[in-house]
């Protein structure tokens, strides 16, 4: 089960389904606004206490269902990395350790022509660069987010407190 609600003008995914452990993200999409855009999502801390819970953005290609996800685990592990699917990983691009006292975490996808720029920031004024890339594996056509549980059977919430998209 997947559900997704509004809690006090916030997003509440929330994610039960019984799978073998492994990747297997649910996503929330839209369409990009143009080919240069900068998307960001803030949330609270994933409410679970099992390890490898994630939750973040996405870059994704509708026809080919491949997507690039950066990602935030709960044992606070930021990651970027490319899927063949939702449930195929294909390659972890960057991984880092990022322990943050505050409630709120923020990340940040610019993608500027071919060149895409990964930020995190904890009060949305100060960011933080982690990762650049030049896209060479999709060209995406739709941005978004969402939690990925791994672990079979499992439950994981996420609250997303802040989604804002801006052409460039």
């Amino acid at each position: 089960m997947f559900v997704v609600s509004n809690i006090n003008g916030a997003l509440n995914l929330y994610k039960d389904e019984q799978h073998s452990s492994g990747d297997k993200w649910s996503l929330l999409i839209k369409s990009i606004p143009s080919n240069n855009f900068m998307v960001e999502i803030g949330f609270t801390q994933i409410l679970s206490p099992w390890n490898w819970q994630l939750t973040g953005l996405t870059l994704f290609e509708l026809a080919t269902n491949k997507f690039i996800v950066f990602s935030y685990r709960n044992d606070q592990v930021l990651e970027v990395c490319r899927f063949n699917n939702p449930n195929s990983w294909i390659q972890t691009l960057y991984g880092g350790v990022h322990r943050s006292v505050s409630p709120i975490l923020l990340l940040q996808i610019s993608k500027i022509g071919n060149d895409i720029y990964f930020y995190i920031s904890i009060d949305s004024i100060n960011w933080t660069q982690v990762y650049y890339m030049v896209n060479d594996f999709i060209p995406p056509t739709h941005i978004g987010f969402g939690i990925n549980p791994y672990i079979s059977g499992k439950e994981m919430y996420a609250l997303f407190v802040h989604w804002k998209v801006y052409q460039l």
